[in-house]
């Protein structure tokens, strides 16, 4: 039998095929891939999909983008880690903090779908950074990202 697959680790369709993986694993993300694409989004061939995204949510991200591909959909997977949202949220200012940022309102305007898989590996790093600069950082976000929400 293959590895069990564990978050963290990165199982691509090479390990599948190796025998390298747990399939019930793998059977998981497809079916949750083809239900966030085909029922969730129905996603088609005019849409541009950007898929938010943590390093342990790479395989199920690879799925819904291989889900999306099938469609003839375009996809980009826009990773964030701990140490970039640490980063971010600490070396910015809070007023740069509350303005969107050119990234992510591009995104936002010619993305006609967006799969947000958040969630950062420790949260110990949220102590490190102020209410203010979270709160901040939502405006941003918002400014950036709501004018777009359908």
């Amino acid at each position: 039998m293959g590895a069990v697959w564990a978050p963290g680790n990165y199982v691509t369709r090479w390990h599948v095929s190796k025998g390298r993986v747990d399939m019930s694993k793998v059977k998981l993300h497809e079916k949750l891939a083809s239900l966030i694409v085909n029922k969730c989004l129905r996603i088609n061939e005019n849409d541009n999909v950007t898929i938010f995204l943590y390093p342990r949510h790479i395989p199920l991200a690879e799925e819904i983008a291989h889900e999306c591909f099938r469609k003839g959909a375009d996809v980009l997977l826009n990773l964030y880690t701990d140490n970039y949202y640490l980063s971010y949220m600490t070396e910015l200012s809070t007023e740069s903090l509350r303005e969107p940022s050119v990234f992510c309102k591009a995104l936002s305007e010619y993305s006609t779908a967006q799969v947000w898989m958040e969630g950062v590996e420790d949260p110990r790093i949220f102590k490190k950074i102020s209410a203010e600069k979270h709160d901040a950082a939502g405006e941003g976000e918002n400014k950036a990202h709501a004018p777009y929400y359908r």
